[in-house]
């Protein structure tokens, strides 16, 4: 019923009563489900409760809801790093990261666990923005790219040497242990505090 009453602002940016700024598209379940409110309750309501105070590291950053809502209470000297491979998420991305007050980097290449180019699948999606993945399976719909991939190790030594990270949150559509094993040395270290990752049997082992 209370979609059915709902009016839609296709197109619009709007500002949501949680003060996330969204371009309303209800064609993209992305931005459906963040408008509705029921995009990954759950975890959003736990990053509503941080309080971070190092950096926020967001891997698969999509249009950055997550990164907005574990920085939406933390510290404003609370630093993030947002990395996402599909150029379908840039704009969106780009302006939920103008809209923080926290200082921070967009890194335009994925993660995994080696230094080079990969395929990626499922790009420019117009069902579904967040379904790019560089894991070829069943459910990829969309065109198929290449982009730079990085080791988060290399990455973070460049960029906060030994700092500590508050938060590192990983959703890669499958590739999240190749994620995790170009990591190891960050993670041995036990500098990364929280580490929130979706994991995705269906996509593969």
């Amino acid at each position: 019923i209370a979609t059915g009453l709902q009016k839609v602002h296709e197109g619009e940016i709007v500002r949501l009563p949680n003060g996330f700024q969204l371009r309303v598209d209800s064609k993209d379940w992305i931005s459906k489900t963040i408008y509705e409110g029921t995009y990954e309750r759950a975890l959003l309501h736990f990053l509503d409760s941080l309080v971070l105070r190092d950096s926020s590291i967001d891997v698969g950053a999509n249009i950055g809801v997550t990164l907005w809502h574990s920085l939406k209470n933390s510290d404003k000297s609370a630093t993030f790093m947002a990395f996402e491979p599909s150029a379908q998420c840039f704009e969106a991305l780009s302006g939920t990261c103008a809209d923080l007050s926290n200082l921070g980097q967009i890194y335009h290449f994925a993660i995994g666990s080696t230094d080079e180019s990969r395929a990626i699948y499922g790009l420019g999606n117009q069902l579904h923005s967040g379904a790019a993945s560089l894991i070829s399976h069943s459910g990829v719909r969309g065109e198929k790219g290449e982009v730079q991939v990085r080791k988060l190790d290399s990455v973070l030594q460049e960029s906060i040497g030994d700092n500590s990270v508050s938060l590192l949150k990983v959703d890669t559509e499958g590739y999240e242990a190749e994620v995790v094993n170009g990591a190891a040395n960050s993670l041995s270290t036990g500098k990364i505090e929280i580490i929130v990752m979706e994991v995705s049997p269906n996509f593969g082992s």
